[in-house]
């Protein structure tokens, strides 16, 4: 059986449709691994021994979140099956298919959290030294706390390629960074007495034409609420 190749004008039309919706994905990648290049470079200014940990940290989580993580990738393929079926009732379909994603993520992304949280030992029974193992450690607990929103933000950004509109994705990697601070012990006031307290600063650069300054102030207030209690993350899912 002989299939008619499509012409030239149905060729370009598929391409400008396929260029249209790669490049913001394409950038957003970019700007991701972008925000690595940053922490190692600053990384590599405090100390070798700094920037050795973060790497064996963030090796060992790549390897660990590749399963959560290629879950929540997966989504984007449904959701766009989801979108391109005949019928009425797509957008409960999509809806249903968010959730499906995002729920699939957390379910497989919950032993290797768990792993992660546990790195320190893990690493030492590798035969990695104290120091490096205590640093990729520390390193690897922090990152624990990103997992579901990041989990979330690649669901979500399936869906939008999904939708054929990938570009938010691209504007929320740009348009605003927080800043995590080292920490350190400060004095503070806690029930009319002077103690110490380990704090750690946060700073938000955001663009002022996109994001209006009381919404990042709240913003800003609503992470460190969750910082200080971790418990209203859950409570808030």
């Amino acid at each position: 059986m002989n299939v008619p190749l499509p012409g030239w004008p149905t060729l370009r039309a598929e391409l400008r449709a396929m260029f249209g919706l790669a490049w913001p994905l394409a950038l957003t990648n970019l700007s991701q691994h972008a925000m690595a290049m940053t922490d190692a470079l600053i990384l590599g200014r405090r100390s070798t021994e700094a920037l050795a940990a973060a790497t064996l940290g963030a090796n060992l989580y790549w390897a660990v979140m590749a399963l959560p993580l290629g879950a929540a990738f997966a989504a984007a393929a449904i959701l766009a099956r989801l979108r391109g079926a005949v019928g009425r009732g797509w957008v409960g379909r999509m809806r249903r298919g968010v959730q499906a994603g995002f729920a699939a993520a957390l379910l497989v992304l919950a032993p290797g959290a768990v792993l992660l949280w546990q790195a320190e030992p893990v690493l030492l029974a590798t035969g990695q030294t104290p120091a490096l193992a205590a640093g990729a450690g520390l390193y690897l607990r922090c990152m624990v706390w990103a997992l579901i929103p990041f989990s979330g933000f690649l669901v979500l950004r399936g869906f939008l390629a999904a939708m054929a509109r990938p570009g938010p994705g691209l504007v929320v990697a740009l348009v605003a960074i927080l800043l995590v601070g080292r920490s350190r012990k400060m004095p503070v006031v806690r029930d009319d007495r002077i103690e110490s307290r380990l704090m750690m600063p946060l700073s938000l650069s955001y663009d002022h034409r996109v994001i209006d300054g009381a919404a990042a102030a709240r913003f800003l207030k609503e992470i460190i609420g969750y910082l200080e209690s971790p418990g209203r993350l859950l409570l808030a899912m």
